[in-house]
């Protein structure tokens, strides 16, 4: 077989994945300057100031690969009172693990085992069907086991997604063994790799079952997912569609200087960091990432250097659906001179996205309250942060009309923007023409009863 060398592997890359060239920036090239009263203040990080820990910055066969020499030393460490601890109270108690209660692994015919739903979950038809028709072979899974003493009795304790959706494979008659197709008849004697342990004590399976999903388990969270994802295809080449999916938004991420980084990590609130990946993902469902592309192109232009607010994400992706569903020209100057004047609208009145985010839902809710009796103020979805911007750049003078935005949350003549703190409300009638004055109103919203 021929094996690739390292320049080689470095050479082939699957299809379908976004590459990064040229300079990322993006350059403004916008209409003739109207009067419009505030400026938005560009703020431009050096790169190099404030350098990320990109965990995910890697060349191809660039492994982090640690012996288990490696990680005991990590657990030992002198700072970690918890492992001495331990320690302490093993020796105090006399405490000796025996080898011979390990787990054992063997394999067992597929229609001896059964689920104790009162142990187990019962059967998600659902995540098993998933199983099934997403089957990777050398991703299974041994399936978890308590073994009745002295009977060919076995119950599972975790895994039973696994057996099922691998019975079906075998039953539709998708399983072969060295070439040789299993039949379907035959499905309830073929074997798969189980772990289990003997005893009588059901107690025992149901701590199992706790240990195997949770108690004892490091949460997987979306972090840990790109990881995987990226990775598989930066290191690996794999063509896997999902995992190149990820790989792109990434990309994008990286062409206008976001770092994505798990929410627990030490550079979170260095600029460029984003731990909303959720989010990123729900700017790009599919392979389309236009809305993704204007959101992190937008953003790395005027919040350059901030770490990512999730604020952004919903702000941007609305008003790239607005534009997109009013067939605006989102190449032209009079859309450039736009985004300038709405951020000098959101840096000037509200400071940043966050205070944007917090000022419009505390006022949405009194407005909410006093014209429709709604405590919750709820309605708004994503439009909220990006109603206040832009309905107060319009009182400011702005001359940019999206029919669907304008006046979206004004009730027989009262606007929203009238329950806004009597500071952004001064900041808007000091700029704003005569007519464009707003009257503040203040209404006490009834708190929720506990």
């Amino acid at each position: 077989m021929h094996t690739l060398t390292k320049t080689q592997k470095a050479k082939v890359k699957p299809t379908g994945l976004i590459e990064i060239k040229g300079n990322s920036k993006m350059k403004l090239k916008t209409a003739k300057k109207y009067n419009f009263p505030l400026t938005f203040n560009f703020v431009k990080r050096a790169l190099n100031d404030f350098p990320i820990e990109n965990i995910l910055d890697r060349e191809v066969d660039e492994y982090r690969e640690k012996y288990v020499e490696q990680l005991l030393a990590s657990i030992q460490t002198e700072a970690n009172d918890a492992y001495h601890r331990g320690i302490e109270r093993y020796q105090k108690l006399g405490k000796t693990f025996k080898a011979e209660f390990f787990p054992k692994v063997t394999e067992v015919e597929i229609g001896k085992l059964k689920s104790d739903e009162d142990i187990n979950r019962e059967l998600d038809v659902g995540h098993a069907t998933d199983i099934f028709v997403n089957y990777d072979e050398q991703c299974f899974q041994p399936v978890y086991c308590i073994k009745t003493p002295g009977k060919d009795e076995w119950t599972i304790v975790n895994g039973q997604h696994t057996a099922g959706s691998t019975a079906a494979i075998v039953e539709g008659g998708f399983m072969t063994i060295d070439g040789k197709k299993v039949a379907s008849k035959n499905w309830k004697k073929f074997k798969i790799l189980v772990i289990y342990i003997e005893t009588h004590d059901r107690s025992k399976a149901r701590e199992a079952f706790a240990l195997l999903n949770g108690e004892m388990s490091k949460r997987i969270d979306v972090f840990d997912k790109w990881k995987q994802h990226y990775l598989s295809v930066r290191l690996d080449q794999s063509a896997n569609p999902i995992y190149k999916h990820t790989f792109n938004l990434i990309q994008i991420l990286k062409q206008y200087n976001c770092t994505p980084l798990p929410v627990d990590h030490d550079d979170v609130g260095e600029p460029g960091a984003i731990t909303h990946l959720a989010g990123v993902e729900s700017l790009a469902p599919t392979a389309d990432y236009s809305k993704a592309t204007f959101v992190f192109k937008t953003r790395d232009e005027f919040w350059n250097n901030l770490a990512v607010d999730n604020a952004e994400l919903g702000f941007y992706g609305t008003l790239f659906d607005f534009a997109q569903a009013e067939n605006i020209d989102m190449n032209s100057n009079d859309w450039n001179q736009f985004l300038v004047d709405l951020h000098a609208t959101v840096q000037g009145v509200y400071r940043n996205m966050t205070n944007l985010k917090s000022n419009a839902t505390k006022a949405f809710k009194q407005y909410r309250f006093e014209q429709f009796t709604d405590k919750a103020g709820k309605g708004s979805g994503f439009t909220l942060s990006l109603y206040f911007a832009y309905q107060a750049y319009i009182k400011l003078g702005g001359n940019f009309i999206i029919k669907g935005l304008k006046d979206l949350h004004v009730h027989k003549g009262v606007d929203a923007l009238q329950y806004l703190e009597t500071t952004q409300i001064t900041q808007i009638n000091t700029h704003a023409s005569t007519s464009n004055q707003l009257v503040k109103r203040t209404i006490q919203v009834p708190k929720k009863a506990k």
